[in-house]
């Protein structure tokens, strides 16, 4: 039900959403929840303008046992690590992701180019 009331919220665009965010969190914090719902609230904190908030929410995803949605989630870190500075971190969360998707179908295989791509620039940066 927290989830569910957390995405109403913010469809519905209730001056709310925010507490009820605040709640999945803290829900998540205590280890409640299902493993995919950390990433509900990356998506909230990035809509928000936070975007270190959205990074650590991805950061906190538990283990996943079994992997559900891991490549995405990595795929988000790298995405969100680059954008707040954190070079190392994006190169980490990418070339996991790319360890996932070393033989991808053709429907994901522009995306696996594209964060090829962002790697190959990270990694070409100087330090």
């Amino acid at each position: 039900g927290v989830l569910l009331e957390a995405l109403l919220a913010a469809a519905e665009h209730r001056s709310d959403a925010g507490d009820a965010f605040g709640r999945l969190d803290s829900l998540l914090s205590a280890g409640g929840g299902l493993p995919g719902w950390t990433m509900q609230v990356a998506r909230w904190r990035e809509a928000q303008g936070n975007l270190r908030g959205a990074l650590h929410a991805t950061r906190r995803r538990p283990g996943y046992f079994p992997p559900l949605n891991l490549s995405y989630c990595l795929r988000e870190e790298g995405r969100l690590a680059a954008l707040v500075g954190d070079r190392d971190g994006a190169i980490k969360a990418y070339t996991h992701y790319l360890a996932l998707r070393y033989n991808p179908e053709p429907s994901i295989k522009p995306e696996v180019d594209r964060v090829r791509a962002e790697l190959a620039q990270l990694v070409g940066e100087p330090r």
